[in-house]
């Protein structure tokens, strides 16, 4: 079992607590394809292993490094992780259309605020432009859960498992807590 389908897109209780510790609805989450990054041509340079990235999303699709799939826990817990970052950026590349044309218009705009950003903040830019800023909130919110620190494996197995109905309870249980944690998020 892992949190992707064969054809890479997200089982259902992965979409529910990304939703939830993203707060990118659950339209967006439906149906995108999680893919190897080695079957695109596209590299970035702002996006390099080294500089915490190792994944990208263009159109309706996100691309992570090849050494986040593998189907063991560890790999799931890493991607997971992964994720919650890289679904924020759905929202942004929802702005353009998913043809070509957009996509090209999504690029170049995420360029412009790397770019503008790496001005105005140096070495620091990447972490401190406004689009990864966004997109951060998720993995801060899974990161900050109580059961990732007391007991990693209560979140992590249910959502491997697919156990929709395990995953939306403890969702429910920590609504009020999640809220709490999306309005103080502090930024990366």
């Amino acid at each position: 079992m892992s949190i992707l389908k064969d054809d890479g897109s997200m089982n259902p209780a992965t979409t529910a607590m990304l939703h939830a510790v993203s707060g990118v609805p659950v339209t967006l989450l439906e149906n995108r394809r999680v893919l190897p990054r080695r079957s695109n041509w596209l590299r970035f340079p702002w996006n390099s292993k080294r500089s915490g990235g190792g994944a990208f999303v263009l159109g309706q699709r996100i691309r992570a490094n090849g050494n986040l799939f593998g189907g063991t826990c560890t790999n799931d817990r890493a991607l997971l992780f992964r994720l919650a970052h890289e679904v924020g950026h759905l929202t942004h590349a929802a702005a353009f259309p998913y043809s070509a044309t957009g996509k090209f218009r999504y690029i170049m705009w995420s360029a412009s605020q790397y770019v503008t950003s790496y001005l105005r903040n140096g070495c620091d830019g990447y972490r401190r432009t406004h689009m990864e800023q966004e997109a951060e909130t998720g993995r801060w919110v899974l990161r900050t859960f109580p059961a990732v620190h007391q007991e990693p494996l209560a979140l992590i197995d249910p959502v491997v498992e697919n156990k929709l109905t395990s995953v939306e309870r403890m969702i429910r249980s920590l609504e009020a807590e999640i809220d709490d944690l999306h309005e103080h998020y502090p930024g990366w």
